[in-house]
């Protein structure tokens, strides 16, 4: 698990948010092919639950960093992205995917604690 958070560290400069939207972006558009990989910013919310405006600037800021693409109104992880998460990191990044909902609730949790 620690080498999961030194990932996120050291790729996303400790942003476990922006992380996380990288991972429902991948969950969703691998259980719904019809989506064609890609999802506008109101899907991801609707998936992800991170309110529409923290949404906007974290895909603004994975879109800068390289991690997703922009088409029109949908993102899509970017191909060189894919390949990086495949590779070496892929274990984690299953690991972040297949904890999605522990990383919703902590995130919400942590939300809640700070209000």
């Amino acid at each position: 698990m620690l080498d999961f958070f030194r990932l996120v560290q050291a790729q996303f400069e400790g942003d476990l948010e922006a992380f996380y939207i990288l991972g429902v972006l991948l969950d969703e558009s691998i259980r719904l092919p019809e989506t064609l990989n890609a999802l506008n910013l109101s899907q991801l919310n609707r998936a992800s639950g991170v309110p529409y405006e923290t949404l906007r600037r974290k895909v603004a800021k994975l879109q800068a960093a390289g991690w997703i693409v922009r088409d029109g109104r949908n993102y899509f992880i970017a191909p060189k992205a894919r390949r990086r998460l495949m590779g070496a990191d892929s274990a984690l990044l299953r690991l972040a995917v297949e904890s999605r909902r522990g990383l919703e609730e902590a995130l919400t949790g942590a939300s809640r604690g700070a209000g």
